[in-house]
């Protein structure tokens, strides 16, 4: 059963997503270095003949002048077969940060059978502060250096490349926030 670090309930792996939406999204972030996300052979997201899907674009901002952000989509089928991937997002909607104050928010998931991780990401909003993501291997003892590691929102972080997440394995993530608005 998944757990908070502080010892409360937390359900990792559940979907946010609907039945009408695909269970995929492609995220940019144009702070990072990543501005082409190719998944390494033979993965891929799988799609049925006439299935609908739903892509999310998320564009970092920081600054108080307007933008506007656009996409280039291309989609590459595969020749052949494929490992098929999905996405899934560790979130806790329930964080509080009082008027210049600061709030921390913190999970353990367990992963319950291998995976092949093949991209990572940061996604904070504003008022984020920090963000680290440590692997602990089953069995043994916490990891002292983050995965995935970032400052602020307004520079995400990013990991293209294969890892492979054994079964039993625990993510272990540290959120932290702060307001300087004065408002809660």
């Amino acid at each position: 059963e998944a757990s908070a670090v502080d010892g409360k309930p937390f359900e990792c792996f559940t979907s946010a997503q609907t039945d009408t939406a695909a269970p995929a999204s492609i995220v940019s972030q144009p702070t990072t270095n990543i501005t082409e996300l190719l998944y390494p052979e033979p993965y891929a997201i799988p799609f049925a003949a006439g299935e609908i899907v739903m892509v999310q674009f998320h564009s970092v901002n920081p600054s108080a002048a307007p933008v506007e952000p656009t996409l280039d989509l291309v989609a590459i089928l595969a020749d052949g077969p494929v490992k098929p991937i999905g996405e899934f997002q560790f979130y806790d909607p329930f964080v509080y940060v009082p008027a210049r104050g600061e709030g921390h928010a913190s999970m353990r998931c367990a992963v319950p059978q291998d995976v092949d991780m093949v991209y990572m990401t940061t996604h904070q909003h504003e008022r984020g502060v920090g963000f680290n993501v440590f692997l602990d291997p089953p069995g043994g003892p916490e990891s002292t250096t983050p995965l995935l590691s970032a400052g602020s929102w307004e520079e995400p972080a990013s990991k293209l490349g294969l890892t492979h997440i054994e079964a039993g394995s625990s993510f272990r993530i540290y959120c932290d926030y702060r307001d300087t608005s004065g408002v809660d």
